[in-house]
């Protein structure tokens, strides 16, 4: 079987973010025009954060460890 790297990769987009409570941010809702991941470093490798983009620059930034999910 062929080996598929799912990892997140910096600058790779995604469709929504979701938290545990139930919600979520979704691109084209409001005013978010994508969500990218970027990558931190962390105490013994790179975690991913992802970034919400409104008006043309990064709006919040969400650290992958508190987020539920995530749709691609």
């Amino acid at each position: 079987m062929d080996y598929i790297d799912q990892r997140f990769k910096e600058g790779e987009e995604v469709k929504c973010i979701f938290w545990p409570n139930g919600e979520g941010c979704l691109v084209g809702r409001n005013g978010v025009e994508k969500i990218t991941v970027v990558m931190e470093d962390g105490q013994m490798s790179g975690v991913p954060w992802f970034a919400v983009w409104k008006d043309g620059e990064v709006n919040a930034k969400y650290n992958g460890a508190m987020i539920e999910g995530v749709e691609v």
